[in-house]
């Protein structure tokens, strides 16, 4: 080998150093850590990593060419986590949560509150003040998120209380053992038809009293926030997102 070839060769190596040493890890550079509150079926499915709150942020960052790393922590925590910049997402948030605003995404996802009957007890239920003579089982916390109304009927009842476990709050309703439930649409029809495998669904009346609630995501990098602003428009807009929606038999008013 002569000395000119030599040289050559070791210029080569010395540049393809170079190029590989510029090229970005994207196994690692790629990946976002975004943190969810516990399970919430059917947007939340920790046990599973499912969701159609979770598929859908999943979808829409694989647009965007990431992929997702998920931490399943309380909703405060959630908060929290992303406040201290611990991780580069949090869902289900809303702008009363302390994020800031400019690090906010567009609305992704809506959630509904309902009041539920069953249909064979008929009862009318036109407003608020029409909760205040009924049993009546709230979620946990609904007396500090449902507003002044709904706080000023329920304070001092006897017949209103209030239940972490959403599948028992449905599955006393369905026994009779209380005349009215609060919880969101789309968690009672799961956990409804959970609940009556293998049995006929009751016929059950949805009372809506609450305005809708919409969330955001909220991102450290106000880079990512833009480009999922943009991303999820486009999303939203394509079949891939209505599939998404009838795979998990999501209603909306």
């Amino acid at each position: 080998m002569t000395l000119f070839r030599h040289f050559q060769r070791k210029k080569y190596w010395v540049l393809g150093m170079v190029l590989i040493a510029s090229i970005p890890c994207f196994s690692h550079a790629k990946s976002l850590q975004v943190a969810a509150g516990w399970a919430r079926p059917p947007y939340i499915d920790p046990q599973n990593h499912t969701g159609f709150e979770l598929d859908l942020i999943r979808q829409v960052l694989s647009t965007m060419g990431y992929s997702t790393k998920v931490v399943y922590v309380p909703h405060k925590t959630t908060i929290d986590m992303l406040a201290r910049g611990n991780v580069d997402m949090a869902i289900t948030l809303n702008q009363g949560s302390g994020i800031p605003k400019e690090q906010l995404s567009d609305v992704y996802i809506t959630y509904q509150n309902v009041v539920v009957s069953l249909k064979s007890r008929n009862l009318s239920i036109n407003s608020i003040d029409d909760l205040s003579d009924r049993s009546l089982i709230g979620f946990q916390s609904a007396k500090d998120v449902l507003g002044d109304d709904f706080r000023r009927v329920t304070k001092d009842s006897p017949l209103y209380f209030e239940m972490a476990d959403q599948a028992k709050q449905v599955e006393l309703l369905l026994q009779g053992g209380t005349d009215l439930v609060i919880l969101d649409v789309n968690v009672f029809n799961y956990l409804h038809a959970k609940l009556s495998e293998g049995k006929a669904l009751q016929a059950i009346r949805f009372h809506r009293l609450f305005a809708p609630n919409p969330f955001r995501a909220g991102f450290k990098d106000l880079v990512h926030k833009h480009q999922f602003n943009q991303a999820l428009q486009e999303f939203i807009s394509s079949e891939q997102y209505q599939t998404l929606r009838q795979q998990y038999k999501i209603q909306t008013f």
